[in-house]
């Protein structure tokens, strides 16, 4: 063998060995020495092998412009030498950083490449890796049923081959589809699982996603000073492992939940970050979460114009992506800053077409927000016997699912609730509320979708 194909193999073997003990830096010098030298041998194979190598360590550091390039490069010279296996590989990688940047059409075309090939050939490992990314992309077009399908398919692969780490990982994200359907109790099991998992494998990536998740449970609960605490240990191993994806979704939920606990300037700095970061990777899904925390900041200190701006910007990137979840959720966030600003007739629209897409993805905290909010339009519109009815179903509502809704929406129901109590009297509100109360989740929404 040329000396150089020689050296060049052992970089990248010990390329690999230094990024499995996280130390990037070390390996991406071992990974462009090599790259430099198959280059220079004319080796397509060796080249591809050492292209691959750099995206993945730009890919976890976030730079996926830099990993979109190595990686689109590296497909082209796989392909050319015709291995099929590092083909597969490189296909899921590149999948993977057009998913991050809110490409999901084009990452879904090329993981179901991926996933053909592996089927091929008889790759179960493979197969198991390839549904996974798959599932995930559909999850993030809020395709839940399929997600799941693809998820458990991938989990039942990954059990008979004893892959601990990668059941983990499923299982993680099998949690997040059931914190999406706000399946709080299977959502934790499925968390803490993976969590017991990752720390015995001593992978510090796992156990902070983990911890992040876990904080995600606790938030929805109303549990926030706990959640604090999960989304802030989070956040040091992010840090400490370098994974700027992970600090700026942990950025983001300390933030979000820095607001709840009324520290505005706190939540200020920590979304702040998070959004820098998140433009700095260019992660239309991140940003655009960013910015729709930013405006519900905006909203509970009042800043009208601002909150408007930055729901209208992370509703056009949410579309541009197709996250439908995260539509749904600026579209009742309008609907309430709409109610806020007086229109009440935008805001029964946009609440109502929020509603009826949360109720329809089976988010039914999401719905109780607009219904909250709702509520809020009812008694603005004189309508409090309504208004106090459709309170107490959104409150059964709440206690069925064991959920909290956020403050922003919080403060206008209990207001409405409070002033209603004297307009109605005693009785004639506690008759409303309890007929609420005793509606079905499915009659609640009926309710609340009917009407002027």
């Amino acid at each position: 063998m040329d000396d150089r194909l020689t050296r060049a193999v052992a970089g990248l073997h010990a390329g690999i060995a230094a990024v499995n003990k996280g130390d990037f830096a070390t390996a991406r010098a071992l990974f462009e020495e090599s790259l430099a030298l198959f280059r220079a041998a004319g080796d397509n194979a060796g080249t591809g092998w050492a292209l691959n190598n750099l995206g993945e360590i730009a890919a976890a550091q976030g730079d996926y412009t830099a990993a979109r390039t190595l990686f689109e490069e590296s497909l082209a010279l796989r392909r050319a030498v015709g291995d099929l296996v590092q083909i597969s590989w490189t296909l899921n990688n590149l999948g993977a950083v057009v998913g991050e940047q809110g490409e999901y059409a084009l990452a879904r075309r090329l993981f179901e490449e991926s996933l053909d090939l592996r089927r091929a050939l008889g790759d179960r490992r493979g197969i198991a890796y390839a549904l996974y990314n798959l599932a995930s992309v559909l999850a993030n077009l809020s395709d839940y049923p399929a997600a799941r399908a693809l998820f458990e398919e991938s989990l039942a692969l990954r059990q008979q081959l004893r892959d601990q780490p990668g059941t983990a990982w499923v299982m993680l994200s099998l949690g997040n589809i059931e914190l999406m359907q706000n399946d709080y109790a299977t959502a934790r099991a499925s968390y803490d699982d993976a969590l017991m998992t990752f720390r015995a494998a001593g992978m510090r990536d796992g156990i902070a996603w983990a911890l992040n998740n876990i904080g995600e449970v606790l938030y929805h609960q109303g549990y926030y000073a706990a959640a604090q605490a999960r989304f802030e240990e989070s956040l040091a191993l992010f840090r400490d492992t370098g994974s700027r994806l992970g600090i700026a979704w942990a950025l983001n939920n300390c933030g979000d939940t820095a607001c709840q606990q009324g520290d505005e300037t706190g939540a200020h700095a920590l979304l702040e970050e998070g959004l820098t970061l998140a433009r700095d990777m260019g992660n239309p899904r991140v940003i655009a979460w960013s910015l729709h925390s930013f405006g519900s900041l905006a909203v509970v200190n009042a800043d009208r114009a601002t909150a408007r701006q930055l729901f209208d910007q992370s509703l056009s990137l949410r579309h541009s992506i197709g996250d439908r979840h995260g539509s749904t959720e600026c579209t009742i966030s309008l609907g309430l800053l709409a109610r806020a600003e007086g229109r009440l007739d935008q805001a029964q629209i946009l609440l109502k077409a929020g509603l009826a897409q949360s109720n329809a993805l089976g988010d039914r905290r999401m719905a109780a927000q607009a219904m909250a909010a709702l509520v809020a339009v009812s008694f603005d519109r004189a309508d409090v016997e309504r208004a106090v009815c459709l309170a107490g179903a959104t409150a059964a509502l709440l206690d069925t699912v064991r959920a909290q809704i956020d403050r922003q929406y919080r403060a206008p129901f209990e207001q409405a609730i409070a002033v209603a109590r004297t307009a109605l009297g005693e009785q004639a509100c506690t008759a409303a509320w309890e007929k609420g109360r005793q509606l079905s989740a499915d009659a609640a929404v009926t309710l609340a979708l009917s009407g002027a």
